[in-house]
């Protein structure tokens, strides 16, 4: 009798918990959303143009066609997506210089790159031909796991030590020793890859996730977080101090990602770029930190916290994940107070390119129904 009251008691308390982290969740979401419609003309406009294309009779057929052409991209669809990436990098880099690499640290040293995720390459490649001295590391899944083909010139390649793995197996690297033999990925994990005093000039973060990776269905609800998270706390770890990294991210009007330029504003020089080809629709968009002060209490803080993160989404529930987002971090109105002018002024270009896209497609898409 007593156990069965006990355990009658925690039911509301564990709903209360779930019930209050939903709406804490989406008041963040309505006050970020009411502040940028109110302060950037960019954003109200794209909210609009974004309406208009998800009520629009032909928008699920196209974004459809468009997934199942990723899916099953052919060698020459391959080829053509390296080449975009290539026009998108030398932009990159043509507009903050972030291939440059300064050989920070003793003259002895050769400048290193780490590239988290780097097939096929053509990020690597732009910064290794700027720099004939400089040697990188590289981690990228294998093909056979449902990654993309490295494309390298063999001069090239020689300069790179590629490792075929996936880095959200990378465990003890973010600090995991013991893993229960009850995890659906239990074996799978894999030892240390960085070395304690490994450190790099140049840190690139573009990965994304891939529908033909095959995993556990634990994995596909928060895999894209994990795997940005993996990036980003890996890569600042193993960063030398007055170094850059350049991140690959989505939804700048969300909270994960304004928080992760928010803390990187603290430790480093932020710019945002959204390239007018490939990504120029969709959500995503380039961060550039440059002059990054990788031993600084704030970036260290930022790595302690990124590898907690992807501990709860890797061994705890969704609950303890979403409740860690918000744990520790100031409340919203303050953030925003904090940090929301830079906010506006950062995201004024995303934006911008995306509305513009969209107002495009949707011509396009308006003129084909007249036919």
């Amino acid at each position: 009798m007593n156990e069965q009251s006990s355990c009658s008691d925690e039911v509301p308390q564990i709903l209360e918990g779930s019930f209050d982290l939903d709406k804490r969740r989406q008041h963040v979401r309505s006050t970020l959303k009411s502040y940028l419609l109110e302060h950037s003309p960019e954003f109200q406009t794209l909210s609009q143009r974004r309406e208009q294309g998800w009520r629009h009779p032909a928008g699920d057929t196209c974004f459809s066609k468009k997934r199942k052409s990723s899916d099953k991209a052919s060698s020459k669809d391959r080829s053509i997506f390296r080449t975009q990436l290539k026009h998108i990098g030398t932009w990159l880099h043509a507009c903050t210089g972030v291939f440059r690499l300064p050989g920070i640290g003793t003259t002895a040293e050769s400048p290193t790159i780490l590239d988290m995720c780097m097939a096929p390459g053509a990020f690597l490649e732009i910064a290794l031909k700027k720099d004939k001295k400089a040697t990188a590391a590289a981690f990228t899944l294998p093909e056979e796991a449902g990654g993309f083909r490295v494309i390298l010139p063999e001069d090239i390649q020689a300069r790179v030590n590629t490792r075929f793995l996936d880095i959200n197996m990378l465990a003890t690297d973010m600090g995991i020793d013991e893993i229960e033999d009850s995890h659906p990925d239990a074996g799978k994990f894999l030892p240390t890859q960085f070395k304690p005093d490994e450190h790099f000039d140049l840190v690139i973060c573009d990965g994304q996730v891939l529908r033909a990776h095959a995993r556990a269905p634990y994995r596909e609800a928060r895999e894209a977080s994990r795997l940005t998270i993996a990036q980003l706390a890996l890569g600042l770890e193993h960063l030398k101090p007055g170094g850059s990294m350049l991140v690959l991210l989505h939804n700048f009007e969300r909270w994960e990602p304004l928080n992760t330029v928010w803390r990187f504003s603290k430790f480093a020089r932020v710019r945002l770029l959204k390239p007018r080809i490939v990504h120029a629709k969709s959500s995503t968009f380039y961060m550039v930190a440059s002059n990054i002060q990788s031993q600084s209490a704030e970036a260290l803080s930022a790595v302690a916290r990124w590898k907690k993160l992807w501990r709860a989404i890797t061994f705890g529930s969704d609950q303890e994940y979403r409740s860690m987002l918000f744990e520790e971090e100031p409340a919203v109105e303050e953030f925003l107070d904090d940090f929301g002018p830079e906010i506006i002024r950062l995201g004024a270009t995303v934006w911008q390119v995306q509305r513009d896209a969209l107002g495009e497609w949707l011509e396009v898409l308006d003129r084909r129904r007249e036919l």
